[in-house]
Formats: C-alpha cells, sequence, structure tokens
C-alpha cells in the first residue's frame, strides 16, 4: 500500500534536478510503442479540451493581478474596481488551515501511534505543507488547484537496466493547471483512464540519469526548441533562446495498472515508447490530489469560483470606467458676448472677493458641461451589493462592512455565508488529509531517517524517536486529520480569544486539574497575556511571594506609624482550628 523508499543520489534542491518520477523496482528505457503512441494520443486530446480551461483560467488571474502588473500595465481597458483581488484576498485566510495529522490505532501500539504522528507533523513542516496548501487553495479559486506527493529523485541504471533503489527526498508541491493533466473522455476524476503532469529537466540531467541514449535526447531538444507554445509559467518561448537546454516530458499515473509511464512531452516524438514506466506502489489513489470548490455535474473539471462573478465583475468595471469619462469630461467656465474681451479679461484676472466693474453684467455667464451620473453611482451600488450576495458576503466575512441594520440580522448573514466558507473548508480538509497520509505513508517506508522528536504534555517535555522500528503494520493505524483553521488575528484579536479560553475554560476546570496534579502556572500566563497586548511584562512587580507580604509591608511603612492590614494580606487563621 506504502511506497518503496528511495534515496536520491544527487542533492535534489540543485538547480536542474528536478524530479522526474519516484523510482520504483523495475523500468526500462523503452518499451510499449504502440501502447505509448496510442496513450500520447490521449493526452493530446485530452489536452486540447483543457485548453480553454487554461485560457479562461490565464484571462481571469490577469484580471486579479490589475492593469499594472507585468505585461498587462498600460492595458487598453484597465479596471478600476478590482472586485476580484478583493475577493481572493478574502476568502484565502478564511479557507487556510495549519495541517495537523491525527492516528488512531486498529491494531497497532498506542505509544507508537503518537511517536507515529509526530513524525508525520514534523515532516509536514519541514516541507512547508501548509504554505503549499494555500497556495493551491488560490488556484482553486480561479478553478482546480493540484498537489504532487513524492519522493524526489535521481534514476540511475546499472549494467542490466534495473533502477537502483534508495531512499529520496519526499516532496508535497504545487502543480500549475497549466501542466496538469487528466483524462477528458471521463466525467469523473474517479474514472479517469489517467492523470499526469508536464515538466522540463535539464538535456545534461537528461544525460546523467541513464534514461536516454544521446538520439533520444536530441530529439526531445528538437521537439521542445520547435514548439513555440506555452512554458511551465504559461508564457510563450521563441526557438532555442533558453540559457539551458531542457526536454519536455509528461508523467501519466494510470490507475487500474496501477502503474506510472514517462512519455515524450510532443506527441509527435511518441513512437520512442515509454521512456521510463514502473509498478506504483505508493497510496492507490496516485500521487495527485485536487482541489475545487464548485463541481459540475457530468464535468470532471469543477467551474471557477472566480469565474461565477466575473460577468458581474466586468459590467461594474464598465460602469465605472463610463462615470470616469464622464467626470473627465465635466467642466464649468465663464463666456461673454463677443465685442466685451475687456470685461472677460476682467473676470478672468480677478481672485475670489474683488470687485471689478464690466460693461455688461448680463453679457457674462458662468456654464457647466458633463459631469458624473448621480444614477451611475447608485447602479454601481446596487451592483457591488449583488456581487457581494452572489460570491459569498466577502465583506462580511472580510469584517469591512455591515449588510444588516441589526446586529442579530448580521449574524444571521455571517452564519449564512459561513456555511458554503465550512463547505469549501471541508474539501480543504479533506485534500488535507490525503496529503498527509501519502506523507505518512512514505515516512513508513523511510528506516533510513531517523527522526528525533518532542512529546509536550501537562507542561512538560518528553523526548521520542522514530527511526528503524516499526510496531505493527501500516494498516494497523488508521490517519486523519486535525487541522486548525487559523485566520489572521491582531494581538488584539488574540488576547481576547485567550482571555475567554481562561475565564471559560481554564478557571472552571482548576478543581479538576488540581486533581490531576495540575495547576495554572500564573507567571507564564500573564507573560503570554503581555505578549499579545504588546505591553512590558512587569509580573515581577505584579506578583509577589505571599510569605514576603509582611516584610514588604514593614519597609513601606512610615517609622511609628500603625500598619493597616493590606488587602492582599491572607487572613490570620487561630492555631488548631
Amino acid at each position: 500500500m506504502v511506497a518503496s523508499t528511495v534515496k536520491s543520489s544527487v542533492d535534489p534542491t540543485a538547480a536542474g534536478q528536478e524530479d522526474i518520477v519516484p523510482p520504483g523496482i523495475k523500468t526500462s528505457k523503452t518499451g510499449g510503442r504502440p501502447e505509448a503512441m496510442a496513450l500520447s494520443r490521449s493526452v493530446e486530446q485530452s489536452e486540447n479540451q483543457l485548453e480553454p480551461h487554461r485560457h479562461r483560467r490565464r484571462l481571469l488571474i490577469r484580471r486579479f493581478a490589475g492593469s499594472n502588473y507585468g505585461t498587462n500595465y498600460g492595458m487598453e481597458n484597465p479596471d478600476p474596481l478590482n472586485l476580484i483581488y478583493s475577493l481572493v484576498s478574502t476568502l484565502v485566510p478564511a479557507l487556510v488551515v495549519d495541517p495537523r495529522a491525527t492516528v488512531m490505532t486498529v491494531a497497532g501500539d498506542l505509544a507508537f501511534a503518537e511517536t507515529f504522528r509526530l513524525a508525520i507533523d514534523d515532516e509536514s513542516k519541514k516541507i512547508t505543507l501548509d504554505k503549499t496548501i494555500k497556495s493551491v487553495i488560490i488556484d482553486s479559486l480561479f478553478g482546480l488547484g493540484v498537489i504532487k506527493t513524492g519522493l524526489k529523485a535521481a534514476p540511475g541504471f546499472e549494467d542490466e537496466g534495473d533502477l537502483e533503489i534508495d531512499s529520496g527526498t519526499l516532496f508535497s508541491e504545487r502543480t500549475s493547471f497549466t501542466n496538469y493533466i487528466i483524462d477528458m473522455a471521463s466525467n469523473t476524476r474517479a474514472k479517469a483512464q489517467y492523470e499526469g503532469d508536464r515538466y522540463e529537466i535539464t538535456a545534461d540531467f537528461a544525460r546523467s540519469t541513464g534514461m536516454f541514449d544521446e538520439r533520444t535526447i536530441q530529439l526531445l531538444l528538437a521537439s521542445t526548441r520547435l514548439e513555440s507554445g506555452h512554458t511551465n509559467d504559461g508564457s510563450t518561448r521563441q526557438g532555442d533562446d533558453q540559457f539551458i537546454d531542457r526536454l519536455q516530458l509528461v508523467d501519466l499515473f494510470v490507475p487500474h495498472e496501477q502503474r506510472i509511464v514517462t512519455v515524450p512531452g510532443d506527441v509527435r516524438f511518441s513512437n520512442l515508447g515509454y521512456l521510463n514506466q514502473f509498478k506504483w506502489t505508493g497510496d492507490p489513489s496516485g500521487p495527485y490530489d485536487t482541489i475545487g470548490f464548485s463541481p459540475v455535474p457530468g464535468k470532471i473539471l469543477p467551474t471557477s469560483v472566480i469565474g461565477v462573478i466575473y460577468e458581474m465583475y466586468v459590467l461594474v468595471n464598465k460602469l465605472a470606467r463610463k462615470i470616469g469619462r464622464q467626470a473627465d469630461s465635466q467642466k464649468t467656465i465663464a463666456v461673454f458676448q463677443k465685442g466685451r474681451e475687456g470685461d472677460g479679461d476682467a473676470v478672468r484676472d480677478s481672485n475670489d472677493g474683488d470687485m471689478i466693474g464690466v460693461d455688461d453684467v448680463e453679457g457674462i455667464q458662468t456654464l457647466s458641461f458633463g459631469g458624473a451620473n448621480d444614477d451611475g453611482f447608485k447602479t454601481i451600488a446596487w451592483y457591488q451589493d449583488f456581487f457581494n450576495k452572489i460570491a459569498g458576503n466577502p465583506d462580511l466575512i472580510g469584517g469591512i462592512g455591515e449588510d444588516a441594520p441589526t446586529l442579530g440580522q448580521d449574524q444571521m448573514s455571517l452564519q449564512s455565508a459561513n456555511g458554503r466558507l465550512d463547505d469549501w473548508r471541508q474539501t480543504v480538509l479533506d485534500t488535507s488529509a490525503s496529503v498527509l497520509r501519502k506523507i505518512a505513508g512514505y515516512i513508513w517506508t523511510d528506516k533510513d531517517t531517523r527522526r528525533n522528536l518532542m512529546f509536550k504534555g501537562g507542561g512538560f517535555k518528553f523526548p521520542r524517536q522514530f527511526g528503524k522500528t516499526r510496531k505493527g503494520e501500516f494498516e494497523d493505524y488508521e490517519l486523519g486529520i486535525d487541522a486548525t483553521h487559523r485566520p489572521p488575528m491582531s494581538p488584539d484579536q488574540k488576547y481576547l480569544r485567550k482571555q475567554r479560553l481562561i475565564t471559560e475554560v481554564v478557571i472552571p476546570l482548576g478543581d479538576a486539574a488540581a486533581a490531576q496534579g495540575l495547576a495554572v502556572d500564573v507567571n507564564k500566563t500573564v507573560k503570554i497575556m503581555a505578549r499579545d497586548l504588546g505591553v512590558e511584562n512587569d509580573f515581577d512587580e505584579m506578583f509577589v511571594p505571599v510569605e514576603d507580604i509582611p516584610r514588604l509591608q514593614q519597609q513601606q511603612a512610615p517609622a511609628g506609624a500603625e500598619q493597616e492590614p493590606r488587602l492582599s494580606q491572607p487572613a490570620r487563621v487561630a492555631e488548631g482550628v
């Protein structure tokens, strides 16, 4: 069920050391030529069907970036009201999660399950899974977000042609929809005959792997040079103007065979056969996970959240540009009767409050032309309000507007908006849980890496180690996710939430905690709250040991003065009572 342990023989972070495919037990440089050609033709047809979706996505991203970004600078019709940017910047913080694993025992060891969980979370932090998920959430608002999880590797061949097996570097990274490939002949992802992505490797790296002979490399380089189409980032490339020669490849996961194959990026060279192929031993779902918020019945791709409101966005900005042109045409001028130029000069040269004489007062008039129509402003306000509603009330979610006249109505609107967000957030959680399970599978099989971990509980730290020893089988543990939604909060918001935690949870549980030998550490609590409030921590002056109170009172009292009892001093108790 889980992947074989592999290890890269090169630095996977070095320039040009892209992951080709997670290596398996057997591979071949060529083979399956008829099947490879048929598969490549199907991929070409799917990419033709994917292109309208990719084109639309690029359009929406250009609008999101605005008229002052890169090649968009100076666009003919800039959008003065960038509602797409506002929507994205509001929804992303509301959807991001902090992914943390859960490990339950089915037939395994409870203590080892906790150590296994710590190892998964440790690896997730190392590969910055939270940042990857955030970037994929942004992608998903424009269509489909894709994550690829696997092992970076440098395949090498022995004389027999078998792939050398070593442990590799785990990765879980965003795959651009521009490069993503899915079987478009299917109407659901679960029924897709293949799923993969397009990528490039350097010619030098291709030679070092031993996967290709020089003739194959030259053919693949030629196809890359001939193609003046889109590169990985969606830009165009002309001829061989690249600094480093690269060749295009396509990795495809074939679910019904649980196999991964590599084919040329150009279908015209598919007669080379499979450039690489191996049995997939990882999670049966394959290396890819996706996030899509608005599924379309009977279609494999979801609709774009941004695409749903795009026409409204265009209309609002069309009205805004019209009002801008009206404002440009607005002017107020003074006119005078011909032949009375002296009167005109006197009026023009006068200052506010001056008293001037003219021959013909009636011959001088002030005229106004143009100006923004008030109805235009009202129409824009109505459209913006409607835009806000169909987009799920981002103004209310972001705390920048109130739709209702009363607090109760406003809270009902917020609950309704959060209902849609909760559904989308569950989609993010489901995908994150799938990624964590794949990470767990790789960690389980990697017995060469020793992980020094730390379990924290009850104010104590307990060292743990996850190395070669495994207790039970991988299937003995049920993996899940306990992701915490953490929207950005100001220090004051953090303080108020922690204050509620202390007053509503910690203090009421004080007696129960004491029964378990636990107590609130006042020193640490004050330091935490002071940090959130942004004030200097004067704990030593605020609190003193109880036994020191009488001595401090004596020091503070003037000589000969009678000491009044202090409220903070504990009451005396009669001996024997």
